[in-house]
């Protein structure tokens, strides 16, 4: 049960980690768009 649990809290911290990639690759494009204009 409690390996069942771990797992669950990996996947959900994994998806949390990209999530939080893809929003600061989102941002530093954001940035050098302004930058560049």
């Amino acid at each position: 049960m409690d390996n069942i649990q771990d797992y669950i809290k990996k996947l959900k911290e994994k998806s949390f980690y990209k999530s939080i990639k893809k929003a600061q690759k989102r941002y530093k494009s954001n940035i050098l768009n302004k930058v560049s204009l």
